[in-house]
């Protein structure tokens, strides 16, 4: 959000120095811009580059802006997309651990000397 509001500070100082009319269109365009980008833009392309959907990133960013403020909202979809990471990742190992349950057996399972009866 800083990025952008430091570029177009030249456009402020000339339309500023052209006319008020000037700054004022000014100011709605780069509302408008900076409304569609960050609410239909920006989640479009991080859901699909993240394969999150875009209602989860303006969810997320809604809560965490709400509990943690601007920290919250920058740091609140790279969090998101670590807790998913991990949460993945543990439920696979989880999985593979017992797959038993969940009828994914690609292999035998090995059977412990102590199980075998013996004659």
């Amino acid at each position: 959000y800083l990025g952008p509001t430091i570029a177009i500070s030249p456009a402020i100082v000339i339309a500023a120095i052209t006319s008020p009319w000037m700054l004022l269109k000014l100011a709605v365009v780069w509302t408008l811009v900076q409304f569609v980008e960050g609410h239909f833009i920006s989640p479009n392309i991080m859901g699909k580059t993240l394969k999150i959907h875009p209602l989860t990133i303006i969810f997320i960013l809604l809560c965490a802006g709400k509990l943690l403020g601007i920290v919250g909202v920058i740091l609140g979809i790279p969090g998101y997309a670590i807790l998913k990471v991990l949460v993945t990742h543990l439920f696979q190992l989880f999985k593979r651990r017992y797959n038993r349950f969940y009828g994914n057996d690609v292999g035998e399972y090995d059977i412990k000397e102590s199980n075998k009866i013996v004659e």
